[in-house]
């Protein structure tokens, strides 16, 4: 009876030992939805947070003004307030959409009828472009930088929009420090001249510049539009009005006879803004430098800019961002310069000159195709 006994009580203890094994993990499944469910607490909270203050912000900037400017009533904490706005906001943005849509269907009309082009071919571009960064290079090599001067650490230099994202330490030896002066130019002339297919003739141009990227948006590289047929008919035949009213001459060496004496003003202050702001960095320490010839470096670039504008395909100075992937045969828009040229990849480290990149054939077709005509120039670590 007792070896009886002692076998049940055997089971019993296995099976109690069971059950608490199968409490033991339901327990830590338990342990385990509480901590996930905590964590879906904690993200519903942020997302919350999140589209709260996207909420605030639309209420802000766009419902409270329009409610305001319609004489509309409009209650935070009424939701039926929030439809007495809306319905009305949105009437009026498909009414713009619609309006837009016609301005873009009346000017594609207007400007089929305008079509003067004259076609440069890529050969043409390629000796301009290089010509110009002849231009500057011959330059940079005639400023005269102390040994002991920093130039990473002059602040209108680092803002510069090819050397802002560079590493200060790249700039010590003085090479590296002409390769700089190089990029610095190049700067500037892609702020004042190569920024949009306008801005030839300075920035009296701003206006058009910007409906240029109002209509077509912009979302190609440096705030340009994407291009497209379209796009690019408007850009072309709008450069080529500009040209007929100002003189092909003219702008490019920014002398004009022209009544307009806004215009008159806005070429002479493209040329000696460009040449101020480079004077003003580099002037106190290579005072011997004729710094006037920044204005033929100005007037080769409008000159380029010109023939650019007035292209039937996309011609634009174009060039990398830094720690952009480098590899030999596969980054054709990328050129070493002779201190890197044995790496065969890396990465770009800095830009010394941009490059010249092209969309679409001479008919203003294919526009989804990309040419690099001249491979920026850039510095690339390993």
């Amino acid at each position: 009876d007792l070896e009886i006994k002692h076998k049940e009580l055997q089971q019993q203890y296995r099976s109690v030992q069971r059950e608490n094994e199968e409490c033991q993990e339901q327990n830590k499944k338990l342990l385990h939805g509480k901590d996930r469910y905590r964590d879906e607490n904690v993200k519903l909270k942020n997302d919350l947070s999140h589209f709260k203050s996207h909420y605030e912000h639309i209420v802000q900037m766009y419902f409270l003004p329009y409610a305001n400017r319609k004489n509309l009533q409009y209650n935070a904490r009424d939701a039926t307030t929030l439809s007495h706005v809306l319905v009305p906001l949105l009437q009026d943005a498909l009414e713009a959409g619609d309006l837009r849509a016609q301005v873009q269907s009346l000017q594609a009309g207007m400007l089929a009828n305008v079509e003067k082009v004259e076609s440069v071919s890529d050969e043409q571009f390629c000796r301009d472009f290089a010509a110009l960064a002849a231009s500057i290079k011959t330059f940079s090599r005639g400023v005269k930088i102390p040994a002991d001067a920093n130039l990473g650490n002059i602040d209108t230099v680092l803002k510069a929009l090819l050397l802002r994202k560079t590493q200060k330490c790249y700039w010590k030896t003085g090479s590296r420090k002409k390769s700089m002066i190089e990029a610095f130019i190049w700067s500037v002339l892609i702020v004042s001249v190569f920024r949009s297919p306008f801005h030839m003739v300075g920035n009296i141009c701003n206006s058009i510049a910007n409906e240029f990227r109002a209509l077509f948006l912009n979302e190609h590289h440096d705030g340009w539009p994407v291009p497209s047929e379209l796009a690019e008919r408007w850009r072309y035949t709008t450069a080529q009005q500009l040209v007929d009213v100002v003189g092909r001459e003219a702008i490019a060496q920014g002398i004009t006879q022209n009544e307009i004496k806004d215009m008159r003003n806005s070429m002479l202050d493209l040329r000696r803004d460009a040449c101020k702001v480079v004077e003003s960095v580099f002037g106190s320490l290579s005072p011997n430098t004729d710094f006037s010839t920044m204005t033929g470096i100005v007037n080769k670039a409008v000159q380029l800019a010109q023939q650019m504008s007035l292209q039937r395909s996309r011609i634009q100075v174009f060039w990398p961002y830094i720690g952009e992937k480098f590899a030999v045969g596969d980054t054709p828009h990328l050129k070493s310069i002779p201190e890197s040229e044995d790496i065969e990849e890396g990465y770009v480290a800095f830009i010394v000159n941009p490059g010249l990149t092209k969309w679409g054939d001479s008919h203003g077709k294919n526009l989804d195709k990309r040419q690099d005509l001249t491979p920026s120039t850039v510095f690339i670590e390993a």
